[in-house]
């Protein structure tokens, strides 16, 4: 029994420092200058608290401590899990833990009931401890394995094995006139509008090689991310497919399909079951702890066929992504302004 404890005690308290990619910190920290810098910061949301904690610095904490198994250990195992899909929700799990869904449908109620009764002149204008959280999780949304319900641990691939550094994704800037809420009205659509951008760019082709047994040239493939690399391609029915090709991030469409392909109604309440990153996590024996290749140009087998994808690939992939999560950070501020 002392053994079971000590084990746990040592992975939650890993886990605890281990925030998951998109890196919170920086995808905030670049999401707050840009507003400031475009001049959309809102003034409502500028103060400081009692200790003289500048808002922004508040919201950011509160991100990185939804990843402190420390201090969020039992909320993150039995209340909220940080997985979500726009096109297939997944259903409660059988200790009773909700999904990151209804933990942004509940971070907003506590949110607009504490701006509501904050009246008092000396206390801040907005409850940022819970924009903090929605933000995390609306950031969460933009990495692979949150969407496609990919176990995962610290040393998570997607999340911890591709560098992308702050001055890449700060020279992909987008101009200031694309910051907006596009017609998003609640955090939960821009939730659900992360999600989608992200099975966007999954369902988009990555290039790689398949090595020749003779020697010769590799010769060059081309598939989808989604269906080659990733489990859970079956929230990718035809009719998902469809609707994504014509989705975009700057004009979200959120009408996804009601019905499966065969129009049966209804498709969308059957859970996603749990996965892994499919040939990617060739040859590794437990990958919800040891994480997975994402991000490792070795040699992957396929059926019989040895393939490589260049690391570029990875990287491609990646800061796409964790662009968008900056816009969709951006959101969730432009939204707690007008309450």
């Amino acid at each position: 029994m002392k053994k079971s404890v000590l084990a746990l005690t040592l992975l939650i308290s890993t886990k605890s420092f281990a925030f998951s990619v998109p890196d919170h910190r920086m995808i905030s920290e670049l999401a707050f200058a840009e507003l400031q810098q475009c001049g959309l910061f809102p003034k409502n949301m500028e103060w400081q608290n009692d200790a003289g904690q500048a808002s922004i610095g508040v919201m950011i904490n509160s991100n990185l401590e939804e990843d402190n198994y420390l201090k969020n250990g039992i909320k993150k195992l039995f209340q909220y899990s940080h997985f979500y899909n726009p096109v297939r929700p997944i259903k409660k799990e059988w200790n009773g833990r909700e999904h990151a869904g209804k933990a942004v449908e509940d971070y907003t109620k506590s949110f607009i009931k504490a701006a509501n009764t904050r009246t008092t002149p000396n206390l801040p204008r907005k409850p940022l401890e819970e924009v903090g959280q929605m933000i995390h999780l609306v950031q969460d949304a933009s990495s692979p394995p949150h969407v496609l319900w990919i176990n995962h641990a610290t040393e998570d691939g997607f999340e911890n094995k591709v560098k992308i550094l702050r001055q890449e994704l700060e020279a992909m800037k987008p101009s200031c006139e694309t910051i907006t809420l596009a017609g998003l009205n609640t955090p939960m659509e821009i939730l659900k509008a992360a999600g989608l951008g992200t099975m966007k760019e999954l369902d988009n082709s990555v290039e790689f090689n398949e090595l020749q047994a003779d020697g010769s040239e590799p010769k060059f493939m081309s598939a989808m991310w989604s269906r080659t690399f990733f489990s859970n391609s079956g929230a990718y029915t035809r009719k998902v497919m469809n609707f994504l090709t014509q989705f975009d991030i700057l004009r979200p469409n959120l009408n996804t399909p009601t019905s499966d392909d065969n129009d049966v109604e209804g498709w969308s309440s059957k859970g996603l079951d749990k996965g892994d990153y499919g040939v990617l996590s060739s040859g590794i024996s437990n990958v919800t702890l040891r994480g997975d290749n994402f991000g490792k140009s070795n040699r992957l087998n396929i059926n019989g066929k040895t393939y490589i994808v260049a690391g570029e690939q990875f990287k491609k992939l990646r800061k796409v992504l964790l662009r968008q999560s900056i816009l969709n950070t951006q959101r969730i501020i432009l939204w707690a302004a007008q309450k």
